[in-house]
């Protein structure tokens, strides 16, 4: 950590560190260092590998293939390297409290499983997996038949395979006899991939969006202590989304003094608010003075307690909530 980094998480906190990180990454073009396979294909795709960034450890320059740009995500340690076509190609991972980096890159297919409906209530009700195929965006290119729950009243249910490994298995030998390389991050994201014919769904489309919310969570002092994507759900209208979305918010207010949320939809966004939540922010004590949370300020007295300008004796410490 150099000396802005420390002058900034003293100030800021880790996180600011971890945010003004993938803001540089933006301009400066650094890449965590990565494994001796993905540098190949790095290099084969059009990446120009330089040494060791000035600005942190277990990163190194790069120059990006023309058109290329890296973007930061809603998760606040995530950003992704997306290419002229504005295709995800690879997502880079920073989080500057435990010094941690990742970098992967991505497929253009995968296989993978859905459900109709995310919601808990449906949940549990044990609602069906779909098994699919998605794009490296995420977007469902062939959906296949349901797949139940397994029965949990039968003898031994726990020994049989999930749903979900259920689903996904069928999607990767459904994936794997339409594009046999598709584990290859280089593979079909040129003229052949756009010219595969995906087979005709097997269940029909949702015809919901899926909305999700993205919250910050601050303690009692302003300092930011988690956040990302909070939850997810499915829903007909922007209404019944933030309805369903804000339910979700019950334990983050017990746990935070303040919780900021965006409810979006795909890259739109819904709306954003601020929650105030119930935990009570201790008296900040500020030389001869201490501050309340309601915004009382008392003296201290020799030991550092507050002192009742009414009574001029010290308050007990007990009595120092709001």
């Amino acid at each position: 950590m150099d000396q802005a980094d420390m002058y900034e998480t003293l100030i800021g906190g880790p996180d600011a560190v971890t945010r003004r990180a993938h803001i540089q990454m933006q301009t400066d073009q650094e890449l965590p260092v990565a494994s001796k396979e993905e540098d190949e294909i790095l290099v084969r795709l059009g990446f120009v590998l330089g040494g060791p960034s000035p600005y942190r450890k277990k990163f190194r320059m790069a120059a990006l293939p023309q058109g290329w740009k890296i973007k930061p995500s809603d998760h606040r340690i995530y950003s992704h390297i997306v290419d002229e076509k504005g295709r995800r190609r690879a997502q880079i991972g920073y989080e500057a409290r435990d010094d941690w980096t990742s970098f992967h890159l991505e497929r253009r297919f995968n296989p993978t499983f859905t459900k109709d409906d995310w919601n808990e209530a449906d949940d549990e009700k044990g609602a069906s997996v779909i098994a699919c195929i998605t794009d490296s965006d995420k977007k469902e290119l062939w959906r296949g038949k349901r797949v139940p729950e397994v029965d949990k009243k039968k003898p031994n249910w726990h020994s049989e395979p999930s749903a979900m490994d259920l689903a996904a298995r069928i999607a990767e030998k459904k994936l794997t006899d339409i594009a046999p390389d598709w584990r290859s991050p280089e593979a079909y994201w040129g003229p052949d991939g756009d010219a595969i014919l995906w087979p005709f769904h097997e269940t029909p489309l949702d015809t919901r969006e899926l909305y999700t919310l993205v919250t910050q969570c601050y303690d009692g002092h302003g300092n930011y202590k988690d956040g990302g994507e909070h939850a997810a759900r499915k829903a007909k209208d922007d209404k019944q989304a933030k309805k369903l979305l804000l339910d979700t918010l019950g334990h983050l207010r017990a746990a935070y003094h303040e919780v900021r949320w965006t409810i979006k939809c795909g890259n739109r966004v819904i709306e954003r608010g601020t929650e105030r939540g119930t935990e009570q922010r201790p008296p900040r004590l500020d030389g001869r003075r201490v501050f309340f949370n309601d915004g009382r300020v008392y003296g201290v007295d020799d030991n550092g307690l507050p002192i009742d300008p009414r009574s001029g004796f010290p308050i007990d410490p007990r009595r120092w909530g709001p």
